[in-house]
């Protein structure tokens, strides 16, 4: 079972329901033995596709909606209440379409005989005021985030299990700090609580929608916007947070990291640190037309965090096409001191005092590599990338060499 399908399960089932079965499909749509007489409150499917080919994906969708029929009219015995139809979380460097969300959605059943309970989600709806205007969605760490309306006004519902990776409180902290701070295009929190085993937060809803592509007006309001973040007091704490982070994830590389994390904390001990937004890519930015509207999903952020590490992130993702679980490549191949990515980022490293040296940038991009590398092996739907000895000697243990031959 994993911990991103025991996550959305939360969200699924009633607060007081300790004991719902869960039916979790594989990758073939097959449920592992025979299905079990479900007395209770019971959720059955599996949770949205990863990235496949054209061919893999159609066979993904094939098998989902064969498996959908045989459910038809209920799973062990008891109906179906309600289907979700779960579409794919955006990917960086992948296209976003509407015939990718079709193929590789996934899909959960509410099953339950008929009862008084209402599974958390509903009852969060009811407790904030929130008129649902979609179905739900839901991302790879088991959160569920639904539009809708509140008191006239377009609001973003989001919820999780409290405590855990998909708890939305510490975006709704980071939404918080940024309104303190004054910090505009950005959602304001509407509200925040916790119902049983459920965190939710409350956003307002920006208009716009995810580029498909970034044009020249919205790269510059990107970067105006990356600007507005920077503090002049203050030292860059993300780093160390996130060597420390890596190393709790895979402690076998723990001196290697730390050593790593201290050379470059010594090159940037004299930058300024910003409100680090940690996973900038377009799925992320909204726009209108040629300008930007929006930098929404906070939940990695850092509040002293490196300049230029949200600029790297985002120019090798929408620029170099970076692919999922993918690092290695941009670092080892210094992408970050090119003349195209020098180009692009001018406007921004005078806004917030940062000369581009090479020593500056080279200690940039492994801060950029320590925050994308720990995001990523913080998400419980990861583990089997944490169990890769191929793609750990290539994203891990090979940037590390390169770091220690670099003098970083």
């Amino acid at each position: 079972m994993t911990a991103a399908f025991r996550a959305l399960a939360e969200v699924l089932s009633p607060a007081d329901e300790d004991d719902t079965a869960l039916l979790e499909l594989d990758d073939e749509w097959r449920q592992s033995g025979a299905l079990p007489t479900i007395d209770g409150w019971a959720l059955w499917g599996r949770l949205p596709g990863r990235v496949m080919s054209p061919l893999a994906a159609m066979r993904f969708a094939m098998r989902r909606e064969k498996a959908l029929r045989r459910i038809r009219g209920g799973v062990g015995g008891t109906p179906i209440r309600r289907l979700h139809r779960l579409p794919p979380p955006t990917h960086p460097g992948i296209a976003r379409s509407f015939l990718r969300s079709i193929l590789l959605q996934g899909a959960v059943a509410e099953l339950a005989r008929p009862t008084a309970a209402v599974p958390a989600y509903e009852q969060i709806l009811s407790e904030t005021g929130v008129g649902a205007d979609s179905e739900i969605r839901v991302s790879r760490d088991g959160s569920v985030m639904i539009h809708g309306t509140r008191a006239a006004r377009p609001v973003v519902l989001r919820m999780g299990r409290a405590g855990g990776s998909s708890d939305p409180s510490i975006a709704a902290d980071a939404l918080e700090h940024l309104q303190a701070e004054g910090i505009s295009l950005v959602p304001s929190l509407v509200g925040r609580g916790q119902s049983g085993r459920v965190s939710w937060s409350v956003e307002t809803s920006l208009r716009g929608h995810a580029p498909t592509r970034l044009n020249e007006m919205a790269w510059r309001e990107v970067m105006v916007f990356l600007a507005s973040l920077a503090r002049a007091d203050g030292r860059i704490t993300a780093v160390a947070d996130h060597a420390s982070m890596f190393s709790a994830i895979l402690p076998a590389y723990q001196a290697s990291v730390l050593q790593a994390a201290g050379r470059v904390s010594e090159v940037i001990s004299h930058l300024p640190s910003v409100i680090q937004h940690g996973d900038l890519f377009g799925g992320n930015l909204l726009v209108d037309g040629e300008h930007l509207t929006g930098v929404i999903d906070w939940a990695t952020w850092s509040r002293a965090g490196t300049p230029g590490v949200d600029l790297l992130e985002l120019y090798a993702n929408e620029i170099r096409h970076r692919k999922p679980a993918q690092f290695a490549s941009i670092l080892a191949s210094e992408t970050w001191a090119s003349a195209e990515f020098l180009h692009f980022s001018a406007p921004y490293w005078p806004t917030v005092g940062v000369e581009p040296s090479r020593a500056n940038l080279r200690a940039i991009a492994v801060a950029w590599w320590l925050t994308g590398m720990t995001t990523l092996l913080a998400r419980p739907d990861r583990q089997a990338l944490r169990e890769s000895a191929a793609w750990l000697s290539r994203e891990v243990e090979e940037p590390l060499e390169w770091i220690g031959r670099s003098g970083q």
